[in-house]
């Protein structure tokens, strides 16, 4: 039996050879998932991502005026246009000036009442873990009414000290040009319970720093 001799390691002898990654000092590759950020060192987001005119308009809003982050807006672009990763980037910003977020996917479901359902099981157990909450596991047979279990936790979420607002981004919402009718129909229901929520639980919300993927 032979025995195959040690490969010797590569030496890239121009700039081209190398990765992009390894063109920009990175020790990895930071973009091993395709999901915008997800499995990025928030310490290396400036490094890997360019700020383009819609980064610098939301930072701007963080800096200037804080109040157009509380307003129910749409991102809708292709997949891979970046709606994700502007998403992520902004987490970290919101949480330097001190308003909490939350990331929830949604996939359109077969009728509206679910979809609904859905959300708020999922914006339950996704703010019982900015409560610090154990078992924040969303379980249906948890709730005599969800909506009082919302508006209980978002009580307690703005008497954290310094909290500012809450901002709720959804992505996915719809990636199927056969489930658009209800991914419309839930854009209209959170006009709606972005206000009752507001008045209810006492905080600055926005359930809509959303994506809506085009479908090819």
């Amino acid at each position: 039996m032979g025995i195959n001799p040690t490969r010797p390691p590569e030496v890239f002898e121009t700039e081209e050879e190398l990765e992009w990654w390894q063109r920009l000092h990175l020790t990895d590759d930071p973009f091993k998932s395709t999901e915008g950020l997800f499995k990025v060192n928030p310490e290396l987001y400036n490094s890997v991502v360019v700020k383009t005119r819609i980064f610098q308009r939301y930072l701007g809003y963080l800096e200037r005026i804080p109040g157009e982050l509380y307003k129910n807006t749409i991102f809708f672009g292709e997949f891979g246009s970046g709606k994700t990763t502007l998403f992520q980037y902004l987490q970290k910003a919101l949480e330097a000036h001190h308003i909490d977020s939350v990331f929830i996917h949604l996939y359109a479901e077969k009728d509206f009442q679910s979809l609904k359902i859905i959300f708020k099981e999922k914006l339950v157990s996704e703010l019982r873990g900015l409560l610090g909450e154990k078992d924040f596991g969303v379980l249906e047979q948890e709730f005599n009414d969800i909506d009082t279990e919302l508006y209980s936790i978002l009580s307690r979420l703005g008497q954290k000290p310094m909290l500012k607002g809450l901002v709720v981004f959804v992505d996915d919402l719809n990636k199927r040009r056969e489930d658009f009718g209800i991914a419309l129909e839930f854009l209209n229901y959170l006009q709606v319970f972005t206000y009752e929520t507001m008045e209810k639980g006492k905080i600055e919300l926005t359930a809509s720093i959303m994506s809506i993927s085009a479908s090819e």
